[in-house]
């Protein structure tokens, strides 16, 4: 577990954690997963291989609605107060959880103050091919993949910041269309 002083932060790159079939994905499998573009895949949920965070980094929640009521949906801005960590069998560091501080949140979770939300990560199953060393493709029935739902907020799409009040923003409007109103906005 990290929970340091914000003016020194130390950067954590997170993995996701991979299982097969309810295996522990070996370790040349894990490194190919951990590399692979899912990023077509995002409107499903799928999440990177790899989160950079650190103690006081800004964060944006992806994907899920915790609570609308208490004002943690898709997109809320928070800010990291503690990574819960453990390094798997490939020895990449993965969070187990994440203490993030949701300003604008009515939660009031006993032991914790005002505000703060414990985020786990959420799982994607999917099927894929993998290349064994000597070049062979192999065929993997399931592999469930667990990373936090979340993602630094340094930068963010037109949609992404659509709603917000944002300080400063640098945006670029001469692409025009509908991109351009909503950073305009």
């Amino acid at each position: 577990m990290i929970s340091k002083n914000e003016n020194s932060p130390e950067l954590i790159i997170c993995a996701a954690y991979d299982t097969l079939s309810s295996e522990i994905v070996p370790i040349e499998y894990h490194k190919q997963l951990l590399q692979t573009d899912f990023m077509a895949l995002s409107k499903i949920g799928v999440l990177p291989g790899f989160i950079p965070l650190y103690i006081g980094m800004p964060v944006i929640l992806k994907g899920r609605n915790l609570s609308t009521d208490l004002k943690i949906t898709n997109g809320s801005k928070g800010i990291i107060r503690q990574i819960m960590m453990k390094k798997c069998s490939s020895n990449f560091t993965y969070s187990k959880a994440a203490l993030i501080k949701f300003s604008d949140s009515l939660i009031k979770c006993s032991n914790l103050p005002p505000g703060y939300s414990l985020i786990e990560p959420v799982t994607w199953t999917f099927v894929t091919t993998l290349i064994n060393s000597d070049g062979t493709k192999i065929k993997i029935i399931i592999i469930t993949y667990h990373q936090l739902p979340i993602e630094p907020a340094f930068s963010l799409t037109s949609h992404g910041c659509q709603g917000q009040t944002i300080s400063k923003v640098l945006a670029d409007l001469r692409l025009g269309g509908f991109s351009t109103y909503v950073q305009a906005s």
